[in-house]
């Protein structure tokens, strides 16, 4: 293309665009739009932020429990006397509590897995999941009790 001045240089549309524009900052045409790199970038950050969620939400509901199974043996040993059958129900409790534990235990492993894999990137979003909807699982600790204190005590359940 014969151009009237050298410092003009064609992009593929045909328009022409200054030389020293095009070696400073490249071709618009170059460096136009989002790379797919980019968006499969934020699309794996966000799947990756909400199963640390997740797995923040479990490790919620697996601390309730253990802590309302662990209350339960207490109240048990409290009421070892009143019932034939009460040592069988700590047995029951502390177990199930363990189990709670040893789970809580493989969540926590499996986070920091990923995390060296990934960089730690969005971790915190396991103290999210811990903290929101995670507070209510709270409310499972009364009725825990509610039904440990009938039961070492050999009064039916309902």
């Amino acid at each position: 293309m014969n151009s009237p001045t050298r410092s003009l240089q064609p992009t593929p549309d045909g328009a022409l665009s200054s030389a020293f524009a095009v070696h400073v900052i490249g071709p618009a045409w170059l460096s136009s739009g989002v790379s797919r790199h980019r968006a499969t970038t934020m699309i794996t950050k966000m799947l990756l932020g909400a199963g640390y969620w997740f797995g923040g939400f479990i490790l919620a509901i697996l601390g309730a429990v253990a802590l309302g199974l662990a209350l339960c043996a207490l109240i048990g040993l409290f009421n070892v006397f009143r019932y034939k059958w009460t040592w069988a129900l700590i047995l029951g409790y502390a177990v199930g509590s363990l189990i709670c534990l040893l789970l809580i235990q493989g969540v926590l492993f499996l986070t920091g897995t990923i995390g060296d894999h990934t960089g730690y990137k969005m971790q915190t979003m396991v103290l999210v999941g811990l903290a929101f909807p995670g507070i209510f699982m709270l409310a499972v600790i009364p009725p825990f009790i509610k039904v440990a204190v009938r039961q070492t005590r050999g009064l039916p359940t309902e």
